[in-house]
């Protein structure tokens, strides 16, 4: 294998050339990222064949946006970020998996108000997008990839009661933006809350 050219040694000076179509630019970025952008997408979604998938998107996502940096020094954190929202729309788009899961404590009556199963489907989708990110982080780990509540600590960092307490509220607030949005349940009293459309 040969050694990465001194004048190609920073990321900062890689973007620069690269952005003047220098082809060993693009190459040595490439060969720079692409291991740790893989590791990094596979252990939040441990699945080989996908992970590789968006693993390319990203990189591809990257270098066609590569000409639009301003700040080629940031290009590492800006990379990662490409990946991060590559996730999330992964995760977003096997939303269909969790749906009998994420509404498992709702009233089956309340359910049979919405036959349609596309429409539940997006409104959970939807639902799931207004938690925060660290609550769906956990509600993916639990009922997506269906982690044990300690993998998911080890995971995380956090203790196993963190991630209980977490889970618990994320699958409370899930019920009540749902029920709310979709006017399921009982009429919520006026001045009860103002809704955030």
């Amino acid at each position: 294998m040969s050694e990465t050219p001194k004048y190609l040694e920073s990321d900062e000076s890689c973007v620069l050339r690269a952005q003047k179509d220098e082809s060993n630019a693009y190459q040595v970025l490439y060969n720079r990222y692409k291991h740790r952008i893989y590791r990094y997408i596979w252990l939040r979604i441990e699945n080989k064949e996908d992970a590789r998938d968006i693993t390319a998107r990203t990189l591809n996502k990257a270098f066609a946006k590569l000409s639009k940096i301003k700040e080629p020094q940031y290009f590492r954190q800006w990379l990662f970020k490409i990946a991060i929202n590559e996730i999330r729309m992964y995760h977003r788009s096997r939303a269909t998996r969790i749906v009998t899961t994420s509404v498992e404590d709702m009233p089956e009556h309340e359910l049979s108000d919405n036959p349609n199963v596309s429409t539940i489907t997006n409104s959970v989708v939807w639902t799931l997008s207004q938690l925060n990110q660290q609550e769906q982080d956990i509600i993916n780990y639990r009922l997506i990839q269906k982690k044990e509540i300690d993998e998911i600590a080890k995971l995380t960092g956090k203790k196993i009661d963190a991630i209980k307490y977490i889970l618990k509220k994320a699958r409370k607030n899930f019920i009540e933006i749902y029920k709310n949005k979709y006017k399921l349940g009982p009429e919520k009293k006026e001045g009860d809350r103002n809704e955030k459309e």
